[in-house]
């Protein structure tokens, strides 16, 4: 079962434990703002058709929290320990409030990867890039020819030291 989720709080109305504000100039605050997140949760919300069962973790957390842990390169306890640490990240997951308990624990990464597989990844990655399989098509039909000349003409140094050990050399030697 899913249910969907409101609107995300703007950066101003987010509560912190100090009574300030969160900087809009912040990475995870901008990242926030560019992804769309409707139509991940969209994406996300069609893997779920029955209406048994406990309801899922939103799409914004799931997908969220397997982005900072890409992003940071974290393994799933570290992960967990991080969102619960960082005002900004719970802001960027979609939490209205910052909450010192872990969200999530280290366990829900292995459902998030579960319900998430690779191909729920690219598609959310053609959302982001905003690429659709129509766009891929037309761009074969159509290739651009490359451009000659430019800013990148120059002289290209190649370096023999990162060949294999044994490796034969061009002239045959060793």
């Amino acid at each position: 079962m899913y249910q969907e989720q409101e609107k995300q709080v703007s950066v101003f109305e987010f509560t912190t434990p100090w009574n300030g504000h969160l900087d809009p100039e912040n990475r995870w605050v901008k990242l926030a703002e560019i992804i769309p997140w409707i139509e991940i949760e969209q994406e996300y919300a069609s893997k779920f058709t029955g209406f048994k069962g406990n309801v899922a973790k939103p799409a914004r957390l799931a997908y969220g929290a397997l982005f900072v842990q890409a992003m940071l390169d974290l393994r799933d306890r570290e992960c967990a320990q991080t969102i619960a640490e960082n005002p900004y990240i719970q802001y960027f997951l979609g939490f209205s409030e910052y909450q010192s308990a872990p969200p999530v624990s280290p366990s829900t990464f292995v459902y998030f990867r579960k319900r998430i597989k690779a191909h729920g990844l690219a598609r959310i990655n053609e959302i982001l890039c905003g690429i659709s399989q129509d766009d891929d098509d037309d761009d074969d039909n159509n290739p651009e020819p490359p451009e000659e000349g430019g800013d990148n003409d120059g002289t290209l140094i190649l370096d023999a030291t990162c060949a294999p050990e044994g490796y034969p050399l061009s002239d045959g030697s060793i």
